[in-house]
């Protein structure tokens, strides 16, 4: 299964980014504090989508039987939050922790991520007739600037 090589993929960068071979590639205390920003806006939007989606939490891109289409909340301005908390964590961290081989794999969990919803939306529309629409008004990563 594709959901299953995605997750296996996700959680094999998520270890390679606990391991930092490399240190102090760039610095600066402003990064510093850049980055401790980031990855505690992270942790605050991962709080406000794992409240959003209780009992549909998973790890897996396709919506589990009982899943309803939730656009309230965070949801209301960003189709994928949990993406986007681990994008803000991971990217914040490696600033902080100036690592550039974090921010190697942030990258690839960038693309991993914009790949890995793609295949989600194309359930997700299979799924729920409002999506399409719900797709116009929401931000896939961030919220939308009008």
């Amino acid at each position: 299964h594709k959901e299953y090589l995605l997750v296996m993929v996700q959680f094999l960068l998520f270890i390679l980014y606990l391991y930092n071979p490399y240190k102090s590639a760039f610095s600066g205390d402003y990064l510093n504090d850049i980055g401790l920003v980031a990855f505690v806006l992270g942790l605050v939007i991962m709080s406000m989508a794992i409240y959003g989606l209780r009992k549909s939490l998973s790890p897996f891109p396709s919506p589990r039987k009982n899943a309803v289409l939730i656009q309230h909340g965070i949801f209301k301005y960003i189709r994928h939050p949990i993406y986007t908390s681990l994008l803000l964590c991971t990217f914040g961290w490696a600033l902080y922790s100036n690592s550039i081989f974090r921010m190697i794999i942030f990258t690839a969990l960038a693309l991993l991520f914009q790949i890995k919803s793609n295949f989600e939306e194309s359930l997700l529309m299979n799924r729920f007739k409002d999506y399409q629409q719900y797709k116009k008004i929401t931000g896939k990563f961030f919220p939308k600037i009008y």
